[in-house]
């Protein structure tokens, strides 16, 4: 089920990502798919390919196919050299998967090379076996206290390498089998290679040069740009709210004066509801000023006077004021409020202030004393705030005393919630079966947008299909609103009972057989959004090193305003 969709994905994924196109080719040939796309489609080229490969059909689509992209297309082919030192029961993961593919690989690599590509092959870049990586998030929810102490005490760096593997069991290596993923260092260079020839060729496409990148940057369009951003993030994936946003449209196109309130708990959707709505609402009105300024998005953004310098900055560009906008917070109020009383009767302005409640706190940033009661009819200000029953919010105390219209954000709707799983895969060509999905949206925490999200792209980047299924039902799940689970698995046994090939059903039983006990061992909890995120930290610290995860969280939460790349780095390697 889930390989019908793959194949359009993974090429319109191509399409997607044009003018370039960057190609990894190590020894594996990749899955042939059985059912190839209708002749009438826009794929229908693929039937005169069949017994290809879908890795295969993607360079011919992307590359081969297409003579226009022979001047964007970087391939790279990997050296084979490490796979002997590959322990013998893991080497499947990373030869190839017959002689039949050993030779249309080799076909394939030697069409490219025939082909004079533009831009040189890099052709056998060298890596190193470096041992089999855990996967400590499946492994620790397995695994015995015995076996898991045992594991950890050989891979203390996360890693088995072959001096360790040799020390260990017939049981013990069945364990890292199972948990274990080839590890390949020595890449580096290969790293800094891509790099350098994928920034050349973007270059060269956009005809830029030094003296462009080293222009002095005009800081009121630099901090539009974080905005711009920030919307462009949340809008990534965008499904459904179509209530909200029609009542913000109403709000924006009426006549009241006191602003606009949006509440939601932690990842309701808040940021991303505005984020739309700004980008909806200029579109449709291009003769409105839009002004988004969403508190987060930039070093700048949470300052209280930084954020009123920008609106007075963009209100005084945009409006032709000619008065000079001060430095200082007292005078930026008088500014500002002076600024909103000169606009045109003629001219509207939506102002949309996204997030007041990570305002800084200093200068009585969340006592709201600098934000006017009311408007112009033809100035709209719309705010959003946090709004969890745990936590008290001041911006929300100060809300309580002033005349607005509350928008809550709801809950995400079943359909909604369907919606964004078919929509995130496909940024990038991997998909969910209906068991899966079935799985994932059975979870009620996925009725909270971030939470959703955050599951996604952690599946996403889950190497393992096999072991996808038991990824989802860890999850964390909420105690508020439990789910019964064992008539869950119930309920898909029954409906597996009608399944006409009987293959394909025990297939799907053994799959519901190995899903049950994780769920039974998955116990609720109180706050499953920050749960998640626990899970997102663990992970990372397994995948790279866990001082170093430490060290960048710490660093970031301390951080007043975030860190830029270069500032991270300058505090790890101790320079700052």
């Amino acid at each position: 089920e889930r390989h019908d969709q793959v194949l359009d994905l993974c090429l319109n994924q191509i399409d997607a990502c044009r003018p370039f196109f960057l190609g990894l080719l190590g020894e594996r040939y990749g899955w042939v798919p059985d059912n190839l796309p209708d002749e009438q489609s826009i794929h229908g080229w693929t039937q005169a390919h069949t017994g290809k490969s879908v890795t295969e059909l993607e360079v011919r689509w992307g590359v081969l196919l297409k003579r226009e992209m022979w001047d964007h297309a970087l391939f790279f082919f990997r050296n084979p050299a490490f796979e002997q030192d590959v322990p013998e029961p893991k080497r499947t993961d990373v030869q190839a998967e017959s002689t039949e593919s050993v030779d249309k690989l080799k076909a394939l690599k030697q069409e490219i090379r025939d082909t004079g590509l533009p831009i040189p092959i890099v052709d056998g870049y060298p890596c190193r076996y470096a041992g089999l990586r855990i996967n400590w998030g499946l492994a620790r929810f397995d695994l015995n206290e015995m076996d898991q102490r045992a594991i950890e005490k050989v891979a203390a760096d996360g890693l088995v390498d072959n001096v360790e593997y040799a020390q260990l069991d017939d049981h013990l290596k069945n364990i890292v089998h199972q948990y274990g993923v080839v590890y390949l260092s020595g890449l580096e260079e290969f790293g800094r290679q891509v790099l350098e020839e994928l920034w050349s060729a973007i270059r060269d496409e956009l005809k830029l040069d030094e003296a462009s990148s080293t222009t002095a940057p005009d800081p009121l369009a630099e901090e539009r740009s974080y905005h711009e951003r920030f919307m462009e993030s949340r809008l990534r994936v965008y499904v459904g709210r179509q209530s909200l946003q029609q009542e913000l449209e109403q709000f924006a196109d009426g006549e009241d004066e006191p602003p606009c309130l949006v509440t939601g708990g932690s990842g309701s959707g808040k940021s991303a509801a505005l984020a739309k709505f700004a980008v909806s609402y200029a579109n449709a009105h291009p003769e409105t000023f839009v002004l988004p300024h969403f508190v987060g998005a930039s070093p700048a953004s949470t300052s209280l006077r930084q954020t009123l310098y920008r609106l007075c900055s963009e209100l005084k560009q945009q409006l032709g004021f000619t008065e000079d906008v001060p430095p200082d917070t007292n005078s930026l109020i008088t500014t500002f409020r002076q600024f909103i009383t000169q606009i045109p009767a003629d001219r509207r302005v939506v102002l949309i202030l996204d997030a007041l409640n990570q305002l800084d706190e200093g200068e009585n940033a969340h006592q709201l004393y600098w934000l006017p009661w009311q408007f112009p009819t033809h100035v709209k200000l719309i705010t959003s705030c946090i709004d969890d029953p745990d936590r008290e919010e001041t911006v929300l105390k100060s809300f309580e005393h002033r005349q607005k219209q509350d928008i809550p954000v709801q809950p995400l709707t079943n359909e909604e919630r369907f919606e964004i799983v078919q929509q995130v895969p496909l940024l990038s060509a991997k998909s969910l079966d209906a068991l899966q999905i079935g799985l994932l949206l059975a979870n009620p925490a996925t009725e909270n947008p971030l939470y959703l999200l955050v599951a996604l792209e952690e599946l996403r980047g889950f190497g393992s299909f096999e072991q996808v299924d038991r990824r989802i039902a860890m999850f964390p799940i909420p105690k508020e609103q439990p789910t019964d689970w064992s008539g869950w698995v119930a309920g898909r046994r029954q409906q597996a009972s009608g399944t006409a090939d009987p293959k394909e059903r025990q297939r799907y039983l053994d799959r519901l057989s190995r899903i049950e006990p994780t769920l039974q061992r998955n116990a609720p909890v109180d706050d499953p959004l920050t749960h998640i995120f626990l899970q997102v930290i663990d992970r990372l610290g397994d995948e790279f090193d866990k001082e170093t995860a430490n060290s960048i969280l710490s660093l970031l939460a301390s951080a007043r305003r975030g860190l830029s790349d270069r500032e991270f780095l300058d505090l790890l390697e101790g320079k700052a």
